[in-house]
């Protein structure tokens, strides 16, 4: 099975986010209450992002990578740089 949906867009696997974000919030000494506090976003929205079992829409994940101080190809896995 390849990774394109129907509208041939690539997928990113929800946990290459997840390990990403805990990367970038534990470089930044952030905890879950600390970056949802910062965002504006509830506790178990960001679990839940932290978990692999959602992921943020565009942008949602233009404030966390704003906030995080990382760049949103970073958190999606299509570079290895935060910036």
């Amino acid at each position: 099975m390849n990774n394109l949906s129907s509208n041939n867009s690539p997928q990113i696997p929800y946990t290459e986010f997840a390990d990403r974000l805990k990367i970038a919030m534990n470089a930044r000494n952030y905890t879950v209450a600390d970056l949802a506090r910062r965002i504006h976003a509830s506790h178990s929205t960001i679990s839940m992002y932290r978990c692999g079992s959602r992921m943020p829409d565009i942008e949602m994940l233009r404030i966390i990578a704003k906030e995080l101080h990382v760049s949103t190809d970073y958190l999606l896995g299509l570079t290895d740089f935060f910036y």
